[in-house]
């Protein structure tokens, strides 16, 4: 039987990425933990290597006794090439090309090379494909901070400090860190709500809710102007993030998605949807129902209309913007129905 992985504990030295699933494991082989993360499962590492601070799922964390006891670690590069999914889908073009020139093909000897061709464009499309998985990285990590430098300049002056002073002193510079993506996202809150504001959305849509809420019309109707409020006047570079590494969805980026989504349905609340798919066509949705909860997963489908592998990460230029407007506690289609009975 095999046994219960043991629990990671805050403090430790840990192997980092011993199976070269990450892109950090090329310059990190070990890391201390600092704190558990906000996410479930995630952990708030730094590196011994160089002094990077960054979060990490806790299955790459292998432990170990001693860090002097154990030699350099070299990990198996397995298969890693240069292809992407890019290089699989030239192979698909092709195949679609080869398709369509067959049907104006007459000679039989030309038909049967064209078939050949296609037939070999697909079996080396499927063997690239395998590559292009490999070579992708399972988990992609981002540095938080570098406090070696720190460290570093600071032992110049105190080479006396002990262990603890040490991990004080990291402590105190991960906490720094921390504040500093804290005003990163405050930041980038206050430049979305300028955006908005510019637009000329944000009024539009603002005034469309209150009309709902304190009017007699009807949710259909509100829905259907909602809508086209966000096809046509919600700014697409509202949907593009500041920092290029949230370009890269993730299947963790879904599932926070859907469940805010759930929360604001429990909560008595209809969520608005609104993206860009890969032709660059600007669609929304509206859930106010969870039985039509589904509707999430299709809209994800259609604007990621390239992901066709949910295990690795998914790059895009806009990502999907979640909106909810509380629905509206009585309906005056019922109260008017309801004098005429």
């Amino acid at each position: 039987m095999f046994e219960k992985r043991k629990p990671i504990y805050a403090g430790v030295t840990y192997i980092f990425d011993a199976l070269n699933e990450s892109n950090m494991a090329a310059s990190t082989s070990v890391v201390t933990t600092i704190k558990k993360a906000k996410k479930k499962h995630y952990w708030i590492v730094l590196s011994v290597n160089n002094g990077d601070i960054f979060e990490c799922h806790e299955n790459l964390l292998t432990e170990f006794v001693k860090y002097d006891d154990v030699n350099d670690i070299i990990r198996c590069q397995y298969g890693t090439t240069e292809f992407d999914i890019g290089d699989v889908a030239f192979f698909d073009i092709i195949t679609e090309g080869l398709d369509m020139m067959s049907e104006s093909i007459e000679d039989e000897k030309f038909k049967e090379l064209n078939k050949e061709v296609k037939t070999y464009a697909s079996q080396l499309r499927d063997k690239i494909k395998k590559y292009a998985e490999i070579s992708h990285h399972k988990h992609m990590i981002t540095t938080i901070s570098n406090i070696k430098h720190n460290i570093d300049k600071f032992y110049e002056k105190e080479k006396s400090k002990t262990s603890q002073e040490r991990e004080s002193l990291i402590e105190a510079l991960t906490k720094a860190a921390e504040k500093s993506i804290i005003k990163k996202e405050e930041n980038a809150e206050e430049e979305f709500k300028d955006m908005m504001q510019e637009s000329g959305f944000y009024e539009k849509f603002d005034n469309e809710v209150k009309h709902y809420m304190f009017s007699k019309e009807d949710r259909d109707t509100f829905i259907d102007n909602a809508l086209d409020l966000l096809e046509d006047e919600f700014p697409s570079e509202a949907m593009i993030p500041p920092e290029k590494q949230y370009r890269c969805i993730t299947k963790g980026d879904i599932e926070a998605l859907k469940k805010a989504a759930a929360k604001a349905l429990h909560s008595n609340n209809m969520v608005f949807l609104v993206g860009m798919t890969s032709g660059g066509e600007q669609i929304a949705v509206c859930v106010f129902d969870i039985s039509d909860f589904d509707e999430i997963d299709k809209f994800v489908s259609v604007c990621y209309d390239k992901w066709e592998d949910r295990n690795i990460n998914y790059y895009t230029d806009h990502r999907i913007v979640m909106l909810s407007v509380p629905n509206r506690q009585f309906d005056f289609r019922n109260d008017e129905e309801d004098d005429y009975e």
